[in-house]
C-alpha cells in the first residue's frame, strides 16, 4: 500500500485494457450522483460554485482515477509562447505540464506580468506519470459552468478564448471537445481544421441541448470522450 509518509515511487505503466461501451461506462456512474445533480439544477442555484461539486463527481465517475483521468478545477490554461518569442525571452522560459514552452512564473519577481492565462472551470487530463517532478497532462476535454443563460454571447466568448488557447497546446486529444452548461442548457464546442488552420466551433444557440434531453447525450458524449482515450499514455 502506497501512503503519503513513503518515498515515492514511479508507478508501474497503465496496463491496457479493453474499453468499455457508452452504455456500460454510463452504468458505473452511481445513482446518487445524478440525482443530486439533477436536483441541484432543478433548485436554480444563485450561485455558479452550488454547481462545481455536483458536477466534479459527475465528471470524476465517467473520468475515473483508475485509468489515470484527472478532473482539474480552475485549471490554468498558459499561453504557448511562439518559436520566436521563444528565442526573445530566454531564458526566462518554463515548460508546462502540457509541454508547451511558457513565459517563467517567475517573471513577476523582475517586474514582467504573464500574459493570457485562462481558468476553466474544469478541464480534464490524462496523466502519464513521470521519474522526474516535471509534471505530463494530456488534455482531452474542457468544461465551463454558468448557472444560466444570462449574458451567453460573453460566455461563449469566454469559451471559445479557453479553446483556442488549449488548441496552441501540444499535449491535447486531436479532436478537442469543449462544454459550456448553462444551468442544465449545454453548448457544444470542438476543434476543426479549416485549410490548415484550427479554428473553434460551437452549436448555435437554438441548437442547444438539455443534459436531460432523451438519449442523455451529454453523459454520452463525455462517456465517449472518456473511452477513446482509456489507454492512452505519452
Amino acid at each position: 500500500m502506497t501512503t503519503l509518509d513513503t518515498l515515492p515511487v514511479l508507478p508501474p505503466p497503465l496496463l491496457h485494457e479493453p474499453p468499455p461501451s457508452v452504455d456500460q461506462l454510463r452504468a458505473q456512474i452511481e445513482h446518487w450522483i445524478i440525482y443530486h445533480l439533477l436536483k441541484t439544477l432543478e433548485s436554480n442555484v444563485y450561485y455558479e460554485n452550488h454547481l462545481y461539486g455536483p458536477l466534479n463527481s459527475f465528471l470524476a465517475s465517467i473520468f475515473p482515477m483508475r485509468r489515470r483521468y484527472m478532473v482539474i478545477p480552475q485549471a490554468i490554461l498558459r499561453r504557448a509562447l511562439t518559436e520566436d518569442e521563444i528565442g526573445r525571452h530566454h531564458p526566462n522560459v518554463s515548460v508546462g505540464s502540457t509541454g508547451a514552452i511558457h513565459e517563467a512564473r517567475d517573471i513577476d519577481m523582475s517586474g514582467g506580468v504573464e500574459h493570457s492565462k485562462h481558468y476553466p472551470d474544469f478541464v480534464i487530463v490524462k496523466v502519464t506519470p513521470r521519474l522526474e517532478t516535471r509534471r505530463d497532462h494530456c488534455i482531452v476535454c474542457i468544461v465551463e459552468v454558468k448557472r444560466d443563460a444570462g449574458s451567453i454571447s460573453l460566455a461563449i466568448a469566454q469559451m471559445d478564448a479557453y479553446m483556442k488557447q488549449a488548441a496552441r497546446l501540444s499535449s491535447r486529444v486531436e479532436n478537442l471537445r469543449g462544454y459550456l452548461t448553462l444551468g442544465s442548457s449545454v453548448l457544444r464546442f470542438w476543434l476543426e481544421n479549416e485549410e490548415g488552420d484550427l479554428v473553434v466551433n460551437h452549436t448555435r444557440e437554438e441548437d442547444m441541448f438539455n443534459m436531460s434531453d432523451q438519449g442523455d447525450p451529454f453523459t454520452r458524449e463525455l462517456c465517449q470522450i472518456a473511452i477513446d482515450s482509456w489507454n492512452y499514455q505519452n
